[in-house]
Order: structure tokens, then sequence, then C-alpha cells
């Protein structure tokens, strides 16, 4: 399966990030039964193609606001690739108790996949020129330059490409 401009993946997860439900768009893509799903890390069943340095930049941003809208290509399993735009955020009860999180996805625009393709391949690039966290403080030099130099803020871009549709 592939995502169509309608689909949407929504996913939950516990406090220890373990997947909690999945709906039918996200079972589709992976083809893989809900039962053989929950329980499992998010991360070991949901993780981006993303650098290294990308990575440790949205965990910081989700620390800072409490959600995270990405653009990422992740690989179904079956040799496909599908881009993502998405959010993620802290997920509360009715009570106002902080119980979990949830996954909101959908297809990337073509101008989100052609803007952030050059982007990441320079990120893994400067990873993979130098050793250990060498690589990874280069990489991330070059996108917090990239953002710096951008002619608006980094959240109110994500979603001007999203919305380019």
């Amino acid at each position: 399966m592939r995502l169509q401009k309608s689909d949407f993946i929504y996913l939950k997860m516990d406090m220890s990030m373990n997947l909690s439900y999945c709906n039918h768009v996200f079972l589709s893509l992976l083809e893989k039964p809900e039962d053989e799903l929950l329980g499992l890390a998010y991360n070991e069943v949901w993780a981006p193609s993303i650098p290294i340095s990308y990575e440790k930049f949205a965990r910081k941003n989700f620390a800072e606001k409490n959600f995270r809208h990405s653009f990422c290509p992740y690989d179904l399993g079956n040799g496909q690739q599908e881009w993502i735009f998405f959010n993620f955020c802290k997920r509360f009860s009715s009570t106002e108790e902080w119980i979990g999180y949830e996954y909101v996805g959908y297809k990337s625009s073509q101008m989100a996949v052609d803007f952030f393709t050059p982007i990441y391949k320079a990120m893994q690039d400067l990873e993979s020129q130098q050793s250990g966290e060498q690589g990874v403080l280069a990489a991330s030099q070059y996108l917090d330059n990239y953002i710096e130099n951008m002619d608006c803020e980094y959240e109110k871009y994500l979603c001007l490409l999203q919305n380019a549709r």
C-alpha cells in the first residue's frame, strides 16, 4: 500500500513509548496485523530513516515545545519507502493527566520531499565523513545554519511546505 493524499496514520503510545493503538492505514502500510504490533516499542516498529543529528534536533525541539512536526522517510519493510509529514505530541486523559504519546501522519507533499532530501543527504554525508560525535556535530551545525538563514520560523515553514500541494 502507498499513502494517498486523504490517508492518515494514527498511533497511540503509552508512557514507555510502546504501541497501544494503530489505525488501519498504519497496519496496511506495514502489512502486519494489530496483535503483532501492540505492546512493541514505537521506535522498533516505526523509526524514520533520518540522520542522527536531525533526530537529536527533533528531540531537543520536542523537549522545548512538547510536540514535534517533521517530514521523514520511513522504510516500510517491503523494499518501499514513504515520506510522512507528522505531528508527535504528548497525550492527556480527560482529567489532564499525561498518559502517553500520539502520532498523526500524512503523505508528505512533493515540495517537502524535494526540500528535505538534499538536506538529509548533506547531513548524512557530514556524519559519515567525520568519525563519531564530530560528524554529528558538523551535521548539527549545518542544520542550525540552514534554519538560521530561512526566511521564516522553522515550524511555520514545515506547515507551508505541507500545504503546498
